[in-house]
């Protein structure tokens, strides 16, 4: 199974009015430790393990101060019969 999650918020440390709003810069997965990003679980999960995340995730950071987070998970399902 694999899924896209879209999360958006907003971070005023991230505001610039110098700059063209619609302007944004894509950091990627290995950034990610030094942006905030808000805490997300799934209602209903089956507690059946963890799903890993592709290396294709990024953040765009637009300078209005709007974050956008696409993340791609990943699960394998095994089927024993």
């Amino acid at each position: 199974m694999t899924f896209d999650l879209l999360q958006s918020w907003k971070d005023p440390r991230f505001m610039n009015s110098s700059r063209n709003p619609d302007d944004y810069v894509v950091y990627k997965a290995e950034d990610f430790e030094s942006i905030w990003r808000p805490d997300t679980y799934i209602a209903n999960e089956m507690p059946n393990g963890v799903f890993e995340t592709s290396p294709t995730d990024n953040i765009y950071a637009y300078f209005n101060g709007t974050l956008f987070l696409t993340t791609r998970y990943v699960k394998s399902l095994l089927f024993i019969g």
